[in-house]
């Protein structure tokens, strides 16, 4: 577990290459535990305790947000060489973040001036879980058993 963690954060800004689906999934328990203790420093120590106001928060707590921007790039760059291990070209991450914000973009002005228009942001949700979930798909998948465009198989 620890190796893994090491590695993604060794790899900071490394977008090329493979990470096998244990890297990845350790690097990402790290990601979710961090921001969760992050998120439980904030409520105790900067909303006093009310995890009400820490959750109606618009920007959140410092301490959550120092967790998630420093973390945010390593866990791109290994999303995108665990997609380089199963031969899958790490754009499709860019992909689904771009994805996300337009459909984020589009809800607030269609929200905003086109209220009828709704059912179309129901539409782009629906688009965006499904690539969420091939995403996930890619993930959980095995790796190739050789070397391929990416690189050689990653040792264990």
């Amino acid at each position: 577990m620890d190796k893994s963690i090491k590695t993604c954060l060794s790899k900071y800004f490394v977008f090329s290459g493979r990470a096998t689906r244990s890297e990845y999934w350790w690097f990402y328990l790290f990601y979710v535990l961090t921001a969760l203790s992050a998120h439980s420093l904030d409520v105790y120590l900067i909303f006093d305790g009310s995890w009400s106001r820490a959750l109606n928060s618009e920007w959140g707590g410092a301490f959550e947000n120092i967790a998630y921007l420093s973390l945010i790039i390593p866990s791109i760059a290994v999303a995108f060489r665990r997609l380089h291990d199963v031969n899958i070209s790490g754009w499709w991450v860019s992909g689904l973040f771009i994805f996300a914000i337009t459909t984020g973009i589009l809800w607030g002005i269609i929200e905003d001036l086109f209220p009828d228009l709704l059912s179309l942001i129901f539409l782009l949700f629906a688009v965006l879980a499904g690539y969420m979930i091939l995403i996930f798909y890619w993930t959980i998948k095995k790796s190739d058993k050789s070397s391929n465009k990416y690189g050689a198989k990653p040792a264990k």
